[in-house]
């Protein structure tokens, strides 16, 4: 029962990671790392070609109905909110359909040791103390640049989570507050940081965002 519990988790995790790149701007906040480690599962299931097809498809069609949902201007936030996890049901059950019994095992047990990472470290403060020492190489950050940095993520994580818990705010409203926080947080990243160092993060996200790219065309 455990093992298909977790294997019915996974799944969810993996069909969210699918359309998360067409449905990014509909949340606050990404709800799965949906990094190369997705990419990578995915990638370990060894997928016949035509799994590959139907998965695309899937893909497609969720991004079809997303985008009517979104223009959808008839609905109240609450109402788009079930409708997209309804969406995601179907897709879900849809991949499931497509996904043979040793693939969800196979995907399941990655799932568990992604999650088992997070645990460890990944996920938590050793995890932000190593992204802040790599970001404190890559752009040559000196130690009151860094500490400072560390200070306004913390801050800003921390309001995040308050305007996600928020219940009294309607989703447009979380969606805007969000948006201001990341502008604001932006600004004063680039208070920190001298106009070289904005460049190099500037590049550094966008070849992120090219690799990223490249990885999904190459696992479609």
């Amino acid at each position: 029962m455990k093992k298909l519990f977790v294997c019915m988790i996974a799944v969810s995790a993996f069909a969210f990671s699918a359309s998360a790149q067409d449905q990014r701007d509909t949340k606050g906040k990404k709800d799965f790392d949906r990094s190369g480690q997705q990419h990578g599962m995915m990638k370990d299931l060894n997928l016949t070609d035509a799994q590959k097809a139907q998965m695309k498809t899937n893909r497609e069609e969720m991004k079809s109905k997303m985008d009517a949902l979104k223009a959808n201007t008839a609905l109240t936030d609450d109402q788009r909110k079930q409708q997209r996890e309804l969406l995601m049901q179907d897709q879900r059950a849809k991949m499931e359909s497509i996904l043979t019994a040793e693939q969800k095992a196979k995907l399941a047990n990655k799932s568990q040791e992604f999650g088992k990472g997070r645990k460890e470290g990944k996920g938590g403060k050793e995890g932000h103390a190593a992204r802040m020492e790599e970001m404190k190489a890559n752009l040559g950050l000196n130690d009151d640049q860094a500490a400072k940095l560390k200070t306004l993520n913390e801050q800003s994580h921390s309001q995040m989570k308050t305007i996600r818990e928020n219940n009294s705010l309607s989703e447009s409203a979380k969606k805007e507050q969000m948006k201001s926080l990341k502008q604001s947080t932006k600004t004063q990243r680039q208070s920190i940081l001298t106009a070289e160092q904005i460049k190099k993060m500037d590049e550094m996200k966008r070849n992120h965002k090219k690799g990223h790219g490249k990885r999904e065309r190459k696992n479609a």
